[in-house]
């Protein structure tokens, strides 16, 4: 039975949460959901290694850290399946309610619930920003017929057929003076 993916990875900051520039080190394996990037959906194959250090920064809790996951999608050249390994770097931002106004318009941030943070949003985007928009095969795959989908050096259809814009050859007669 496949294990369910988590909505949220909330980690216990309380031993840091009154002790400014202390830390604490976290490893956690995470269930994750199907990410998308634009068209393409990517699937983690298997749980997902984080890699996380906390630290009180004064003002807020500060994540940083590493991703790694095997994620599975489909080449859009073959349309045969793809696992591509990510690494990516983690960046959190965590502030108790009422705080939120100190920070500048652009600082992306989350709250502190209790003494925990919910690392999952930054897990995502550690991830989501190292997918390619449209992935291949880093060689060797042929691109898939247009008719029948099939690999192009194994497809039965017939190319031979004249192109579609064939018919505007009529109406551009040639020059034959």
């Amino acid at each position: 039975m496949a294990e369910r993916a988590a909505d949220e990875v909330l980690l216990d900051v309380s031993d840091i949460l009154h002790a400014t520039a202390d830390s604490i080190h976290q490893d956690v394996d995470v269930s994750l959901g199907a990410l998308a990037v634009g068209p393409t959906d990517f699937t983690p194959r298997g749980l997902v290694h984080v890699d996380v250090t906390l630290t009180n920064a004064g003002t807020a809790i500060v994540a940083t850290g590493s991703v790694d996951a095997t994620l599975t999608t489909t080449c859009v050249r073959c349309l045969g399946e793809l696992d591509i390994p990510v690494h990516g770097e983690l960046e959190g931002f965590y502030v108790g309610h009422g705080t939120e106004h100190d920070l500048p318009d652009e600082q992306d941030y989350e709250f502190i619930e209790g003494a925990t943070v919910d690392i999952m949003p930054a897990i995502r985007s550690a991830l989501i920003v190292e997918l390619p928009f449209a992935p291949t095969h880093p060689a060797g795959c042929v691109a898939a017929c247009p008719r029948c989908g099939e690999p192009q050096d194994e497809c039965s259809c017939d190319r031979s057929s004249e192109s579609p814009f064939s018919v505007l050859r009529d109406l551009f007669p040639e020059d034959r003076s």
